[in-house]
């Protein structure tokens, strides 16, 4: 009551049409505690509506987070993929360490193949007296031992297999819905591991290149080394692969530009600005070339933990 005639010590008079009303104190606190809680009422439903559609978004996003994972797990059953990556011994195992930590994890299998470093490391590494990196003839002699390696250890467990550069990012789940289309019983073929880049000719090898099990058992390894087709900067065309009956399937986007071993943004905006062409790279990319250990993880980060939604196209 104390607190009553604080708040309210004198009587309510409300004028009504010209003519003054006098209202008791407790029927005008009834009142003005009814439009409060009135309002609060309104607010409530109001904010429990807003909830409502936040959780129902939310559900959505879920679900469909939900239904990519599961069709990555699907896809990742279906096409199993061995790689095998060559380590380039002039920068130590920075990049092999960078490929383990990245994108070989997505791998079925993996291992790597080159000069031994005399490190101990948590991967797989076959130890070869050659260098990928030196030459074509050593390089196609270390592809001959991986090919050996896969045929003995991994063959049976495996419908492709991935030869890759330790300098290539690869976007496994776009190889994998590539070759979802494809079956590995046909003699078929995808990439190319090379020197070249937009007509200029790098220090080192670079690339990518994926052959179905049929593939990989038509190949016949004494062709590698005495293919007339050879090709100073191009070790794809020192495997005499058309000889041995092998169909190129490279993807190829809509404006006739192959989806795998892409330049890097930088030296393609360099590229394309020169020559005028717009830069656009397809969102089904498989693989990009001529990296360093740190463009590896930044191709990680923005391939896989940046997520813009509703963003359709820039």
């Amino acid at each position: 009551m104390v607190l009553y005639y604080v708040l309210f010590p004198h009587p309510l008079i409300v004028h009504i049409g010209g003519t003054s009303e006098y209202i008791r104190e407790d029927e005008a606190i009834q009142r003005l505690l009814d439009t409060f809680y009135t309002e609060q009422e309104v607010d409530r439903r109001h904010l429990r509506d807003q909830v409502e559609v936040v959780t129902t978004q939310n559900e959505k996003i879920l679900k469909m987070a939900n239904n990519n994972t599961t069709i990555r797990r699907d896809v990742e059953d279906q096409v199993r993929i061995h790689c095998v990556v060559f380590i380039n011994e002039h920068y130590g195992l920075r990049l092999a360490t960078a490929v383990a930590n990245t994108w070989g994890k997505r791998c079925s299998s993996l291992a790597f193949i080159g000069r031994a470093l005399n490190q101990i490391t948590p991967y797989t590494i076959i130890h070869s007296n050659h260098s990928f990196y030196t030459s074509i003839s050593d390089a196609q002699k270390v592809m001959s031992e991986a090919i050996l390696y896969i045929k003995n250890k991994t063959f049976q467990n495996n419908d492709w297999f991935l030869f890759s550069t330790d300098t290539t990012f690869v976007i496994l789940e776009n190889l994998r819905l590539f070759l979802l289309n494809h079956t590995s019983l046909k003699p078929i073929y995808a990439g190319e591991i090379s020197k070249k880049a937009s007509g200029f000719i790098r220090p080192f090898q670079s690339g990518g290149i994926v052959f179905s099990k049929e593939s990989l058992r038509a190949l016949n390894l004494s062709s590698i080394t005495s293919c007339t087709e050879k090709d100073t900067y191009e070790l794809t065309k020192g495997l005499c692969l058309s000889i041995n009956g092998l169909i190129d399937v490279t993807p190829i986007g809509s404006h006739g530009q192959s989806l795998m071993n892409l330049l890097p943004v930088k030296l393609l905006m360099r590229t394309k600005v020169s020559q005028e062409e717009q830069v656009s790279p397809s969102p089904y990319t498989v693989s990009v070339r001529f990296l360093s250990s740190q463009n590896m993880y930044s191709y990680e980060m923005l391939v896989y933990n940046l997520n813009p939604y509703g963003i359709n196209k820039i």
